[in-house]
């Protein structure tokens, strides 16, 4: 009725992250690291699926990376917009002239435009007094990734190892790069973390790519997805 292809269709399972408006408040903090893992129970303990594919940007990308990694045999590949930011945490000791644009980029925007998530990270409550709702938990995300202690990292790169091991890094992945987006990484940035079988550069489109480019992002993610039926 809109121009696709029969072929093409697939069911759309839109979830709602914990603390967020239609999701119930989380207990506990490191919430974000267990999502992938509330995600692989619905689709295949509650919904039924045996295998699924997976599409996400911003805290989506973080949540599918995740997934993707935990539970391999379950995800037949994942579509992202953007290169999950805890990469740039621990940048590599050999980046490419492009790779350190990036980064520095990355850095600026920081520094420039980033006080929200420093506040969200550090005093969420600061904030959430005067907006009230389920704004405080929404904020979770980023205080897991502020807060987050050696034990998580380690436990984090513990269950990447087991992924990899596991077959992980193997799940294909596709990006669709949106210009106006937050940052702008090269592929071989997203080479270094992800099976990159497909790379689009969008010719417009921001950070909200599903509000903003919806015709765009759809018609990248079917085309991505098509081979793997």
């Amino acid at each position: 009725a809109h121009g696709g292809d029969a072929a093409d269709a697939f069911d759309v399972i839109a979830p709602s992250l914990p603390g967020y408006g239609f999701s119930e408040r989380p207990g506990g903090d490191g919430v974000i690291f267990r999502v992938g893992d509330v995600w692989h129970e619905l689709m295949t303990g509650v919904l039924g699926y045996e295998r699924f594919a997976a599409h996400g940007g911003d805290w989506g990308s973080t949540v599918t990376e995740l997934l993707a990694r935990d539970h391999a045999h379950a995800v037949i590949g994942i579509h992202l917009t953007d290169v999950p930011f805890f990469h740039a945490f621990r940048p590599p000791n050999d980046p490419s002239a492009t790779e350190q644009t990036y980064l520095d980029g990355i850095a600026r925007f920081g520094q420039t435009k980033g006080a929200y998530a420093s506040v969200q990270g550090a005093q969420p409550q600061a904030l959430a007094v005067g907006m009230s709702g389920t704004i405080n938990s929404s904020f979770g995300p980023y205080y897991d990734f502020a807060q987050a202690g050696a034990m998580r990292w380690i436990e984090e790169k513990l269950k990447a190892w087991r992924g990899s091991v596991l077959g992980a890094g193997v799940v294909p992945a596709g990006f669709a790069m949106f210009p106006k987006d937050l940052s702008s990484p090269p592929r071989e940035w997203a080479e270094r973390f992800f099976d990159v079988r497909h790379w689009t550069a969008m010719p417009r489109g921001g950070h909200f790519a599903a509000l903003e480019k919806p015709e765009l992002l759809v018609q990248d993610i079917r085309t991505f997805f098509r081979p793997f039926r």
